[in-house]
Formats: C-alpha cells, sequence, structure tokens
C-alpha cells in the first residue's frame, strides 16, 4: 500500500470530518468533491451563498454540507468555543 492509499485508509478509519474554508475557490471546492467521491471523510465547505454554484451543490448531493459561516445558526456556540 502507498502512502496515499495509507493517508485515506487513516483519515476513513479515524471517523473525523473536514471543514475546508474558502470554499469558493475551484481548487477547494475540487478537493471536496475528490474527498467525498472516494469516502473518505465528510465534507463541510465554509462558502458565502453568494459564491454557491453548482459545484457546490453537486457537492451536497454526494453528502457534503455547504455553509455560509455569517448565516450558520452555530455561528456564536462555535466562537465561544
Amino acid at each position: 500500500m502507498g502512502f496515499l492509499e495509507e493517508l485515506e485508509s487513516r483519515a476513513r478509519s479515524a471517523g473525523g470530518r473536514v471543514v475546508l474554508p474558502e470554499g469558493e475557490d475551484p481548487r477547494v471546492l475540487e478537493a471536496a468533491r475528490e474527498l467525498l467521491r472516494s469516502g473518505v471523510c465528510p465534507v463541510t465547505l465554509l462558502c458565502p451563498r453568494s459564491s454557491w454554484t453548482g459545484g457546490h451543490e453537486a457537492a451536497r448531493e454526494a453528502g457534503g454540507e455547504v455553509v455560509d459561516p455569517a448565516e450558520d445558526p452555530r455561528r456564536e456556540r462555535l466562537a465561544e468555543h
């Protein structure tokens, strides 16, 4: 097993979630889609609603979460944390 395969296997078994800021960046969006496609882990993209595109919908359909941090009801609780 190569390095990347080992890394993906360890990530799957860890049971965590990846939160990616700058979700309007096409490279970040592609990374999210790849993580979701390969089943490595759940993904949350942080992105202003005004920047949501068809790619964000595709990520959502693949099981990802797309969040506008300015509108998210968890904002205050997370800021306190």
